[in-house]
């Protein structure tokens, strides 16, 4: 071994053993400790808070620039809008949608578990992806106006922060 070598070593080693005095001191002083505990909650109930606002604004946001609803009204609540936009925005979304739909499901060919099944018949187990991917759709479909609701992009997003939170989350003992 030639000294760079032998530095690069030294350093890779000094990095692991960090990262296991990291996760050593995570587990004691956070999963043990309700202080700890209620500290995480907290910053995950926050990184929740700002993903469902953005999902909102990006689903006004939409809603703007397709039907020109004001931002301070919903979709449902508005007057007038052009007839030619309540006709023809909904099928051009919904063909888009499909193609998207179609295409996400040729990347990742199976079914999309939600957060209660995950919870009802997987153990709680889920995917990061399959959650983001359908949050956007549910995005995409609120946002040309073929939704009843969002709540089931609220849902998995916050599955998705609370199984990202996991994943870097110490092992359990």
């Amino acid at each position: 071994m030639t000294a760079i070598e032998k530095e690069l070593h030294h350093r890779r080693r000094s990095l692991a053993h960090l990262k296991i005095r990291a996760r050593l001191f995570l587990r004691t002083n956070i999963r043990y400790n309700d202080l700890g505990l209620t500290a995480v909650a907290m910053a995950i109930g926050a990184g929740i808070a700002i993903g469902v606002a953005a999902v909102r604004q990006m689903v006004m946001v939409m809603h703007y620039l397709l039907f020109g609803v004001p931002f301070e009204m919903h979709l449902s609540s508005t007057i007038q809008i052009e007839p030619w936009r309540l006709v023809a925005i909904p099928c051009v979304g919904g063909l888009i949608y499909g193609i998207v739909a179609y295409l996400l499901w040729r990347w990742r060919p199976r079914d999309i578990v939600d957060a209660i099944e995950a919870n009802a018949l997987h153990g709680g187990r889920m995917s990061l992806s399959d959650s983001m991917r359908l949050t956007a759709l549910t995005i995409l479909s609120g946002g040309v106006g073929a939704s009843v609701g969002l709540e089931a992009a609220y849902t998995q997003l916050g599955a998705g922060i609370c199984l990202a939170g996991r994943e870097h989350a110490a092992p359990a003992a």
